[in-house]
């Protein structure tokens, strides 16, 4: 009798019957980034929690900075000193420069002593140089403010960097967020990770003697162990020009073009 081989009949797709090669990776967001302080600080104010949907330039959490706000005032009531000091300068040298060209007239007709016009002249020029140490300071002190105003703005207020969903939260009102924290005993080195969830790649290892069977732009399908019934399209974004020596693997980047809200 004829020898008969038995096998089990299974559904493919038209990806599974055309395959070239079959390889496992990790889903991952093409951009996704820890956003933490430069300086530290503890967290006053969270404005997002986990799978909330953001805009580049929204508002992500608050740092305490009670401290630079009284800075902010003490330079801002120094300046309208300074102005005002500026002002009284300004009426001294019109004073002084009134009584200079009195005596140069008086010494011109030999009715005023020379040691008198000498002295409104000396005179006149201090109140002239007042006026541009007190210009000096004022601009001084507008570049101070200026500082600390930027440091608030932009170091205390932590923004989305671009447009993104918080995958996971770190930080919490109270804790310390430190750039150089190791450790959670030292406070935490991020108070949030957001990813663009609609730009997902599947970074998978090739192994070398494969590598002639991938190019770039090579269409792709793609099955994540979360949804195990679905097919997702996808194309061989990017090849790295680097290979793992230790393993003969060469890795890939499969960019998904029908994300939904399935992936991870």
């Amino acid at each position: 009798k004829p020898e008969v081989a038995i096998g089990l009949v299974q559904k493919m797709t038209l990806g599974e019957a055309e395959k070239l090669l079959t390889s496992k990776g990790y889903l991952k967001s093409r951009y996704q980034a820890m956003i933490g302080t430069k300086i530290a600080g503890r967290v006053e104010e969270m404005r997002v929690q986990e799978r909330v949907k953001v805009k580049k330039g929204e508002i992500l959490a608050v740092i305490e900075h009670h401290d630079m706000d009284a800075r902010l005032a003490q330079c801002k009531a120094s300046l309208d000193r300074a102005q005002a000091e500026l002002e009284e300068a300004k009426v001294e040298l019109w004073d002084k420069d009134r009584q200079e060209k009195r005596l140069a007239r008086l010494h011109e007709k030999n009715m005023a002593p020379p040691e008198d016009y000498e002295r409104a002249v000396a005179a006149r020029k201090s109140a002239e140089a007042r006026i541009t140490a007190t210009e000096a300071s004022i601009q001084m002190m507008k570049s101070n403010i200026e500082e600390i105003d930027a440091t608030i703005q932009h170091q205390m207020y932590l923004y989305a960097p671009f447009d993104g969903t918080v995958v996971e939260k770190q930080g919490e009102i109270g804790e310390i967020i430190s750039p150089m924290a190791m450790s959670s005993s030292l406070g935490r080195s991020a108070v949030v990770t957001i990813a663009d969830l609609t730009n997902m790649d599947v970074e998978a290892d090739i192994p070398e003697e494969q590598m002639y069977r991938v190019r770039e732009g090579q269409p792709a399908e793609v099955s994540v162990t979360a949804v195990p019934t679905k097919r997702y399209r996808g194309r061989l974004r990017q090849i790295t020009p680097m290979g793992d020596r230790t393993r003969a693997t060469v890795k890939v980047k499969v960019e998904i073009l029908d994300p939904d809200d399935k992936l991870f």
